[in-house]
C-alpha cells in the first residue's frame, strides 16, 4: 500500500508541474501576442517588402499581405509558447522523487 501511495503522490506532483508549465506557456504566448499586435504596422511593412516569386508568371496573382503578416505573428507566438512550456518543464522538478 505504501508503494501505491508513493506513486499517487508522484502523479499528483507531475500533474501540478504540467499545469504550472501550461500556465507559464499560456502567459508567455499571450504576452507575445500583445507585443506582436503592437508591432503589427512594422511587421506588415516588413512582410510587404518581400516579393512573390514569379515562377508562374501570372500577373493577376494578388497576395494579401495582411494575411501573411498574421501567419508570421501566429507562428512566432506558437514557437514562443512551445519553448516556454519546454523550458518550464525542464526547470520545474517535482518535490518528491521516487526512491530508486
Amino acid at each position: 500500500m505504501e508503494t501505491v501511495e508513493i506513486l499517487r503522490q508522484h502523479n499528483v506532483a507531475l500533474k501540478k508541474r504540467n499545469k504550472l508549465a501550461v500556465a507559464i506557456a499560456a502567459v508567455s504566448g499571450f504576452v507575445m501576442g500583445v507585443v506582436m499586435t503592437l508591432l503589427l504596422p512594422l511587421i506588415g511593412d516588413w512582410v510587404a517588402t518581400f516579393k512573390a516569386p514569379s515562377l508562374l508568371h501570372i500577373s493577376s496573382l494578388t497576395i494579401d499581405y495582411s494575411f501573411v503578416t498574421w501567419i508570421v505573428m501566429a507562428v512566432a507566438c506558437i514557437i514562443t509558447a512551445l519553448n516556454a512550456y519546454e523550458i518550464a518543464l525542464s526547470k520545474l522538478t517535482p518535490k518528491d522523487r521516487l526512491a530508486a
